[in-house]
Parts: C-alpha cells; structure tokens; sequence
C-alpha cells in the first residue's frame, strides 16, 4: 500500500482484519533488512500466505509489487473508488470502501478467510499467465531443471534426453530463483532407461513417473542394447490405461 499519512488508517483496519482472521500483517516497509531493496520485497511476496494490494491513489509502487504477486496470489484488491483501478486489473473483484469505509475491516476478514490453507498449490501457480503444475520450470541463470509436480513439489532432472522428453509439448517455463527456492524440493525424476522403453506396434514410448511419452527417435532403442523396435515390450492395455500422456 502507499506509504502515506492519509492512508495509515487503513493500514489499522488490515491489521485488525488480519488478525481477526489468523494471520500476522506486514507492510513492505516493516520488513526490510540489509541487502537489496527489491529482492526482499520480492522474497516477502513469495512466502506470504496472503496479499492485499491497496490500489487508491494509483501508487506506481503497489501495481508493480501487484505484478509480483500475481505469480504466485490472488491478491485481495481494496480501493476506494472503481477509478483507482487501471483497464486490466478493473474486470478483478475489488473491496471498494467509498467515503464511508466503515465495513472495511469485516469485509477485508472475510476475504482473508476465504484464501485456501494448501499455499503449496498456490505457489508458483502462474508465470506470465500460464499453469505450470506438471511443467518444467528453470530458474533464470541456473542451468538445473525441475518438473513442478501437482504437490507442488521442484523434483530436479537428472539429464538432458530426461528434459527432453518432458518438455516436447511445452517448453520450459523460466521463473525467479526467489520462486523456485520457496519450493519443497522433491526425489529426483527418473532418467530414461532401458526398462522404461515400451512398443504398440512400431511406435516406441517411454514409460516414466507416471507418464508414458511417444519417442520421435529410434536412438534410444539402440543406446540400451536392443536390436530393434521388435524387440521392445510390448505396451500393455493395463499400463496404457494406468499412465498419463505426455507429449
């Protein structure tokens, strides 16, 4: 929220509300410590349980640290009128307070009640607008990749004909390393190997994590000993019905 005088009162109402509802209230400027401003901002949006963006006055500050969050929230948007609510975030529900904000604080607590306890579904929901649950993600600057499963969990690749494969359909998504160290980190992915090849006629796929991916090139077949694709077993009806696709 904007760090003005006029606009402390509402900062007293989110404490109250906050509190209400089962959560300690920080403003950004009541977690600062050494180091680079912007990074911790970032950090504290990262682990917060909950965000509230106060939007009255249109702060050039608040709608950046808006974009922030909406990587990881749904942030609970407060303003005083409609017009303090730019083209793309005005179709967003909003807790508009007018010049009577008398119910504010109960209607911020219901909001904060509303938000779900699992935060590790939440976390890393959206990157530039797209769902990463079960997708490959990166952090800028590191060459390891993760697969982000539905849990919420960065389980790391172990190699790159792995990657490969789990990225064919979509590429990997590149998120912060502030988002990506906020993840339970989990096992390791299983790496192709010879006992995950399978065939359904002359297709060859590969059986993994509870996945079955169709192989676009015969390399693996000849990398782990078979003669051919005749060779391969077969893929069953059962596994086939019991694995997920994932091209």
């Amino acid at each position: 929220m904007p760090f003005t005088a006029e606009l402390d009162w509402i900062h007293g109402e989110l404490i109250k509300a906050g509190r209400s509802a089962g959560y300690d209230v920080d403003r950004a400027d009541d977690v600062f410590w050494p180091g680079v401003v912007i990074e911790q901002v970032e950090k504290s949006i990262v682990e917060a349980d909950a965000i509230v963006a106060v939007c009255t006055g249109r702060n050039a500050n608040v709608f950046y640290e808006l974009g922030l969050a909406h990587a990881v929230h749904e942030a609970i948007l407060v303003a005083e009128a409609a017009a303090d609510l730019p083209f793309d975030i005005a179709h967003r529900r909003a807790i508009l307070y007018g010049k009577n904000p008398v119910r504010l604080s109960d209607d911020l607590r219901r909001a904060l009640e509303a938000i779900p306890s699992d935060r590790g579904h939440r976390v890393l929901r959206h990157a530039a607008g797209e769902l990463l649950a079960g997708r490959a993600v990166q952090a800028r600057g590191d060459e390891q990749v993760y697969w982000l499963d539905h849990e919420g969990h960065a389980r790391p690749f172990l190699d790159e004909e792995t990657v490969a494969l789990y990225t064919r359909g979509h590429p990997i998504a590149n998120v912060s390393t502030v988002q990506l160290d906020s993840l339970q980190k989990g096992p390791p992915m299983t790496p192709l190997n010879r006992e995950a090849l399978r065939r359904s006629n002359a297709d060859i796929f590969a059986l993994l994590d509870g996945y079955w991916h169709y192989l676009t090139t015969l390399a693996p077949v000849y990398k782990y000993g078979f003669a051919s694709v005749r060779d391969l077993p077969e893929l069953t009806e059962e596994e086939r019905a019991s694995h997920r696709i994932l091209f």
